[in-house]
């Protein structure tokens, strides 16, 4: 945990420095914290209701932006805790801006640990997703997304659906 929250400090310190650097040339870095839930696409399977989602990114052109994600997302089952984290990073492209609505795509990759009952591991992750920020102010939006992390296990794969909801700064 604490390492998770020293990436998401350093990454916040690092969007502060970028954003007047970007802003000269017309792209800006924006960061994004929310709330996340994780459900795991199979029968009977836990979802993770309690999880915090954090982004950083900064634009390359005016509709593609290199992004940075970490998220956490927990559970309780029987006493034993259940907890999923991902780092990912990828590219986010957004659509034409409009004063009321701007869509986004985004491919993600990085690692996911899981933990559960005192044991954990580590896999290669992949998150296609989407979603739309709305505007509330001049450099604030309201951010509401959803992903399908899949993660690669021994070759297998364990389907994942990811919403979430926050602002972006």
């Amino acid at each position: 945990m604490r390492r998770t929250v020293t990436q998401i400090v350093f990454a916040a310190m690092v969007s502060v420095v970028a954003a007047p650097a970007m802003a000269q040339d017309g792209r800006r870095a924006e960061v994004g914290l929310g709330y996340s839930l994780v459900g795991i696409i199979e029968e009977d399977a836990p979802s993770l209701p309690a999880g915090w989602l954090g982004s950083v990114a900064v634009g390359i052109t005016d509709r593609v932006s290199a992004v940075g994600e970490v998220a956490g997302n927990y559970t309780s089952e029987d006493g034993d805790l259940l907890t999923l984290h991902t780092y990912q990073g990828g590219v986010r492209f957004g659509a034409r801006r409009s004063p009321r609505v701007r869509p986004y795509g985004q491919l993600l990759l990085g690692g996911v640990t899981v933990s559960a009952e005192g044991e954990y591991f580590n896999r290669f992750v992949m998150e296609p997703g989407d979603g739309v920020d709305l505007p509330i102010g001049r450099r604030k939006a309201v951010r509401l997304g959803a992903g399908f992390p899949i993660i690669f296990s021994g070759g297998e794969t364990i389907n994942l659906f990811r919403i979430h909801a926050g602002l972006v700064f």
